[in-house]
């Protein structure tokens, strides 16, 4: 119920859109409804051969209501389907807002496959809860009252009939046909999801498979998910067709009841011929209104279940913010962990008490095993985690004062997990900083090394770079993201791994080039490489959470404790 209720408080900022979709639903019913009446009035009066002016008023009505029927059809299709999708924006944009809130450290509990799914499939599935399920069954309760008025007025026993019939398609089948699917059938959303989550990993891994020579295998384990996939989907539509089935005859035996029924009052003289035509086909097009009732427990249902993943999902990743009781200036300012501790959920804590002072403008090197909760801390300081114990505190503000979009405003970062866009190289910048100019972009371009590079390139900055680019080899690719966040005028530096995937000299040639660049900065640099160490203010050695020796380079190899055995490890 509680889903259900959400989903309704969407409509509100549509409300005059869906109110009137409503009501053209319900006229576009009642104008087939007269429609069939005046016709059936202009037929059965011809037949007893009046004059022609008796039928004049007649022949307009179908005209006139002909014309009408599809002008409303028209008129409620548009507005339905313009408030839904105004709908259907609404909350795709708050479900990724939601997410981006704490993207990436508590999206990496999902599959990426499983979140697609969700932005996509499942969003787009909650269309069918406005056309599907509240449109018909608001619809069908006007016409039982608008018709049904008309049936208790004429014929009592007609109008207990019609409301049957109603009651039976709209709330008896559908329950049993329910019960029979939840006995029966599973869930297609939860099998959509993992079918998607195994196609994109096949595509991600695609060289893994070939080398491994698992591509036959993993092709086999799709189709087999495609297969399991397709049957319930033809279970989907048997249901429906067995639904549909059903409504059919029941309106057909309530037709032909109500039908006896005005056979019945003509004989005994409390209704004329001419007015039992009108009646019945007035009944027979008000059905109209009750033959979608069935499908909506079936898209209730999916809607339903949909709603609640995107729910829980979109739930789970919200960050509940405070207001910034300080404003900070935007220069070089202090940074400060003092006592923090954090542990993921119900695991063995990660950082044990963990302190670390970074002074503006200083280059400060975190260095440790993995494992040891380097990344971590990267996530607190960029507050895609929030701590538990202690505090980190910017230029003397304390981050729980903060929102997490304005702590990040202080820091440009390079992480191990920084992803390059399959787009150009200057849409890359351009989502960095969108007002960045071409000067800008050619200056940090030669900054990192990579101008000549891109003046060798017939497209220049219109080179498309491919996916997570692909189309750059690793030391451009780590170049380019360097020269994304030089580009974001930010007073730290964050880098956090930015050689991992960098052989010695190229980590070298790397690190000078930050170092080169970043004098008029802070920096701190994560990492379990030596690469640029020796140039550090100070570097401070994280094990098991927390912080066993910090001092110089030069200081901390003359001590022969743990980093001195990391370094000669690493120099083995």
């Amino acid at each position: 119920m509680k889903t259900f209720l959400r989903l309704l408080r969407l409509i509100y900022p549509v409300r005059w859109h869906i109110a009137l979709s409503l009501f053209f639903a319900w006229a576009t019913v009642m104008s087939s409804a007269m429609l069939m009446a005046c016709a059936g009035y202009l037929i059965a009066t011809a037949a007893l051969h009046p004059f022609i002016y008796e039928l004049s008023l007649a022949i307009v009505g179908v005209r006139f209501f002909g014309i009408l029927r599809a002008v409303l059809r028209y008129a409620e299709r548009c507005f339905a389907h313009d408030a839904t999708f105004r709908i259907i924006t609404q909350l795709r944009v708050w479900c990724y807002q939601r997410l981006e809130v704490q993207a990436p450290a508590k999206l990496q509990i999902w599959q990426t496959g499983a979140l697609f799914h969700l932005l996509t499939t499942s969003i787009e599935r909650l269309q069918d809860f406005y056309l599907r399920v509240i449109s018909p069954l608001i619809t069908a309760f006007l016409v039982l009252i608008a018709v049904g008025g008309i049936l208790l007025y004429f014929a009592p026993p007609a109008f207990f009939i019609f409301a049957f019939a109603f009651l039976l398609i709209g709330l008896v089948v559908p329950m049993c046909v329910r019960q029979y699917k939840r006995l029966h059938m599973q869930s297609l959303s939860p099998v959509e999801a993992r079918q998607k989550s195994l196609l994109l990993d096949g595509i991600e891994g695609i060289a893994e498979l070939t080398i491994a020579n698992k591509v036959e295998s993993y092709l086999m384990n799709l189709e087999e998910m495609q297969n399991h996939l397709a049957k319930l989907q033809v279970k989907e539509i048997k249901i429906t067709a067995l639904n549909h089935a059903i409504a059919t005859t029941v309106v057909n035996l309530a037709y032909f009841f109500v039908l006896l029924v005005f056979c019945y009052s003509v004989a005994e003289g409390e209704l004329s011929g001419v007015w039992l035509v009108v009646l019945l086909l007035t009944v027979q097009s008000s059905f109209e209104a009750a033959v979608p009732l069935p499908a909506v427990w079936q898209y209730g249902a999916s809607t339903l279940a949909a709603a609640k993943s995107i729910f829980s999902v979109a739930d789970a990743a919200h960050e509940q913010k405070s207001p910034i009781e300080k404003q900070l200036p935007a220069k070089l300012l202090d940074l400060v962990v003092k006592g923090v501790s954090f542990q993921y959920q119900q695991e063995v804590p990660v950082l044990k008490n963990l302190s670390v002072m970074i002074p503006a403008g200083k280059k400060i090197a975190i260095v440790g095993e993995s494992g040891s909760g380097k990344s971590t801390l990267v996530n607190l300081l960029l507050k895609f985690w929030e701590y538990e114990q202690g505090e980190i505190t910017l230029g003397a503000v304390s981050y729980q004062e903060m929102e997490a979009e304005d702590v990040r405003k202080y820091f440009c970062a390079v992480t191990q997990e920084s992803h390059i866009f399959h787009t150009t190289l200057r849409e890359n910048f351009l989502i960095v900083k969108p007002e960045a100019t071409e000067l800008e972009m050619f200056e940090v371009l030669g900054k990192v090394g990579l101008l000549s590079f891109v003046n060798s390139l017939a497209e220049g900055l219109d080179f498309v770079v491919g996916q997570n680019g692909q189309k750059l080899s690793g030391g451009e690719r780590q170049r380019l993201i360097l020269a994304r966040a030089l580009l974001k005028p930010a007073p730290i530096l964050l880098l956090d791994e930015p050689t991992v995937n960098l052989d010695a000299k190229n980590a070298e040639v790397f690190m000078d080039t930050v170092l080169s660049n970043a004098k008029e900065q802070s920096l701190i640099l994560i990492t379990h490489q030596f690469a640029g160490l020796e140039k550090m203010d100070e570097i401070f050695v994280l094990a098991d959470g927390r912080i066993v020796e910090h001092g110089s380079f030069a200081d901390l190899l003359t001590r022969k404790q743990l980093f001195y055995q990391l370094w000669q490890y690493r120099n083995y």
